[in-house]
């Protein structure tokens, strides 16, 4: 049977079942930046430290190509990054001297045995997809090294897989690594592992009209998350030997020991639920004045929550989780929202954000802050200056715009962040995308944005010409070079070249 089970050839083989053999990917993670951290820690009363010279550490940092990116984007601040791959490190440590970055570190270490004392004090720690993925000792020894570590008012981010949502996924994930158990090569284990998904959400006979089974449902979603996955990912996430998840109240009884608090997911509108019954709102809003992590913990249930992107501070912290108006005086606003169209009485304007966000407004000041949020994309601005320009209308309650934009927050449509990121709106005479990126195109179809978001670049011709603008060409010229780089028939204009750049503006590539 193993053997006829073959929908998803291997894409490459290998014989080594390592991280070294099989490299976890190369990625940035936008929910990590300093600056949303310590957006959302303001949002709960604690004043984290300016992100502009701030200490970041990364525990499990791969190659670290995460930390690099935020390293070229905060000169004045400094980042570490710790790992126990030596090949990973290695990398990183090449990449690093290439982009002449001088305000990163990276070290091979073990979690369980690193000193630190020399380590020093940090004021943002990240884990991202590390704890349900070690043993649990190692888990116990992450909670204490972040508590060693974590300065006064710091911020620690841990992602973990999460229940009950996980419970379907390891469901699958057994299945699969059963399966997979007789094949050594991993690339052979990723495609038996979606080749046996394959087939279970098949197995009835297609020739009968009939309903699937919720089973065949639950399975089919994990089908098209393997699918979708990265290869490498897929393997050290579904079919590892390690990966266990935990209920939000597990995972905060394990921090609590080690003088941690919970202090905010990573995301403003992970904590608020929308959608459900007012009987299910008002009995979560009883809880939450009673016991916010029980509230969590329920939220959980109701969401069927898989992973979980918590933040957490010293546990002698006092926090206001209340969010107010004076919570987000002083952090930047933006808004990845299209313009409002009309949608039901009194004039009123619907904004589509983004995984299906939306929010209508009828006041006129409500709509301008909206509509300018939308046309500013992807710079944001501060609290103060948005109001500002709103305060004309004649509706203007600033009670009302701060509640308005808490509500958005809640709902998706706005984000917070403390500081800007250095990136242009309009292209020079001189196009110029980011040094980072033009050296990331030169190996990857994927760009860091200075927003620290991820964008893929699939056309050769598009990742040429993002290496291409380094600020010594102009458009005419660009498209010269770029056109005997094609070495074809296509034409290629400065009106082209125009276009491309003022994509690269929208997304948060080009620099002055």
């Amino acid at each position: 049977m193993a053997d006829s089970i073959s929908k998803f050839p291997p894409a490459m083989s290998s014989n080594v079942f390592s991280y070294d053999a099989v490299p976890y990917p190369s990625r940035t993670y936008l929910q990590t930046h300093p600056a949303r951290l310590a957006a959302m820690a303001a949002l709960m009363g604690l004043k984290a430290s300016p992100v502009e010279c701030c200490r970041v550490l990364e525990i499990g940092t791969g190659d670290g190509l995460n930390i690099a990116a935020l390293a070229y984007a905060l000169p004045g601040s400094e980042f570490c990054g710790i790992d126990l791959s030596e090949t990973a490190i290695s990398r990183g440590k090449t990449w690093i001297e290439e982009l002449g970055l001088t305000n990163i570190s990276l070290r091979c270490a073990d979690i369980g045995t690193v000193n630190p004392a020399e380590l020093g004090k940090f004021d943002y720690v990240i884990a991202h997809g590390v704890f349900s993925w070690v043993p649990e000792p190692v888990r116990e020894q992450m909670l204490a090294l972040t508590r060693d570590v974590l300065t006064e008012n710091g911020v620690a981010y841990v992602s973990y897989n999460a229940y009950p949502g996980c419970h379907i996924r390891e469901m699958s994930r057994r299945m699969m690594r059963y399966h997979v158990q007789r094949f050594e090569s991993p690339m052979d284990r990723i495609a038996q592992g979606r080749s046996l998904l394959y087939l279970l959400v098949n197995a009835p006979d297609k020739r009968v009209e009939k309903e699937k089974d919720a089973y065949r449902l639950m399975l089919e979603e994990e089908l098209e998350h393997s699918v979708e996955y990265d290869q490498a990912a897929f393997y050290h996430d579904d079919l590892s030997e390690l990966n266990t998840p935990y209920y939000f109240h597990e995972f905060m009884a394990m921090a609590e020991k080690y003088g941690l608090q919970f202090l905010a997911e990573a995301q403003v509108r992970d904590m608020y639920p929308d959608g459900y019954a007012p009987a299910v709102m008002e009995l979560l809003d009883q809880m939450g004045e009673k016991n916010f992590l029980e509230r969590e913990q329920y939220m959980d249930f109701l969401k069927g929550r898989r992973f979980r992107q918590t933040l957490l501070c010293r546990a002698e912290v006092v926090l206001d989780r209340e969010i107010s108006i004076d919570d987000i005086r002083g952090l930047r606003v933006d808004a990845e929202i299209k313009p409002g169209i009309p949608d039901g009485p009194e004039e009123s304007l619907r904004f589509d954000g983004p995984k299906g966000s939306a929010l209508t407004a009828s006041r006129p000041s409500l709509k301008r802050a909206l509509g300018y949020l939308a046309e500013a994309w992807p710079h944001g601005v501060s609290y103060e200056d948005l109001a500002e320009i709103v305060r004309e209308e004649s509706d203007f309650d600033e009670a009302v715009f701060g509640d308005f934009l808490i509500r958005a927050a809640k709902g998706g449509i706005v984000e917070f962040r403390t500081v800007e990121p250095k990136f242009v709106a309009v292209a020079g005479e001189r196009p110029q995308v980011s040094a980072f990126a033009r050296w990331q195109i030169g190996w990857s179809n994927t760009a860091t944005t200075l927003r620290h978001s991820r964008i893929r670049l699939d056309e050769a011709p598009t990742r040429e010409l993002v290496r291409l603008m380094d600020g010594t060409r102009t458009r005419e010229e660009l498209a010269a070079a770029l056109g005997g780089a094609l070495e074809n028939d296509t034409t290629i204009t400065g009106e082209n070249i125009d276009a491309a750049a003022a994509y690269f503006c929208r997304v948060g590539l080009m620099v002055a």
